[in-house]
Formats: structure tokens, sequence, C-alpha cells
């Protein structure tokens, strides 16, 4: 992975199988939003990619936590599909990344609990 996380910066991910996506950061506003240009090596189409961040509930007492959001929203909106065969491809991507990120998530809490 390559990143340059300013607005303008390139990024690259290569994913499993070794495929590339690469783009660059269109909005930064930390603890807030960003958006991203998302295209895969050697295909013509190019997407966008917006994340907005949300917090619900400000932490109490002293230290650790203190202001900061007790739950957190992720909203995730990719745009721009030149067909609806990739818009479909791309919503199955998301749907198992999702899954698999809230799976890490359930071990990263149970591990804290433990």
């Amino acid at each position: 992975m390559r990143i340059d996380p300013t607005v303008g910066g390139e990024y690259a991910l290569i994913m499993p199988g070794g495929v590339i996506m690469t783009g660059h950061f269109l909005h930064l506003e930390p603890e807030r939003s960003f958006s991203h240009t998302w295209q895969w090596q050697g295909d013509d189409e190019q997407t966008r990619v917006h994340v907005a961040l949300t917090g619900e509930g400000e932490g109490e007492g002293e230290g650790k936590g203190k202001g900061k959001a007790h739950a957190s929203w992720v909203e995730i909106t990719h745009s721009g599909f030149q067909s609806e065969t990739s818009y479909h491809n791309h919503a199955a991507g998301w749907d198992s990344f999702i899954q698999g990120f809230a799976g890490y998530l359930d071990q990263k809490q149970n591990k804290s609990a433990e």
C-alpha cells in the first residue's frame, strides 16, 4: 500500500490476487469526511468514493474517552459507475469488505473484554 493523505495526494492498494487500485484524494476533513477517486489498474472507469464519519454521545469523566464519541457511523457513497455491471460488482465488493471489517471489530472488542 502506498498513500499520501493530502488533497491531490495519490494512493495505491494491492488487492487480493495482485490487482491494483489507485486514486487521489479530493477532499480531507480530519475526523469528519474524505473523498477520493477509485480506479482499477488497466480500467478506464474512474469512480468517486466519499466517506462521512459521525459520532453519537460524548464521553464524560477524566482521561481517555473524555469528549470522544461512544459510537461512530460511517457512511460510504461510491458513485460514477459507467455500467450496471460495474455498480453491482462494486456493491458486492463493499458488502464483502463491510462484513470482514465488522468481524475484525468484533474480534477486537472480544479481546479487549477478556
